[in-house]
């Protein structure tokens, strides 16, 4: 798999979150004894896989050539894995980690990948 290309058609949605945030949300949740049960640690605004191949694709400083094809990504994981894991997506909110006072520092993937990539001067 090329890091960049979209999988497959790329429609399927993609939660992701930025290490930071993820650290960020594991520290509110030890130190807020109100945090308690089962949320969705992810970057509150979910895209496409299409969206995240691009903002990783201009992160990197590489082009987007082509999609890797469906039969090339069964061919790896087995065409259940394939389906249910990497072309079937879901659009998953951090809505419950949010009410209980987490607020995120990279809201966006644009924003992510600039944190990611960013250039050291």
């Amino acid at each position: 798999l090329c890091l960049g290309n979209k999988l497959g058609h790329g429609k399927q949605m993609m939660p992701w979150i930025e290490m930071h945030d993820m650290l960020g949300v594991i520290e509110h949740s030890i130190n807020h004894e109100s945090v308690v049960g089962v949320f969705n640690a992810t970057a509150p605004h979910p895209v496409s896989n299409e969206v995240f191949s691009k903002a990783l694709a201009k992160g990197m400083g590489r082009p987007i050539l082509f999609p890797t094809p469906v039969f090339m990504i069964e061919l790896l994981f087995g065409k259940e894995m394939t389906r249910e894991l990497l072309l079937e997506g879901r659009a998953v909110l951090p809505q419950k980690i949010q009410e209980q006072g987490y607020e995120f520092k990279f809201k966006t993937i644009e924003e992510a990948m600039n944190n990611l990539f960013r250039k050291e001067k």
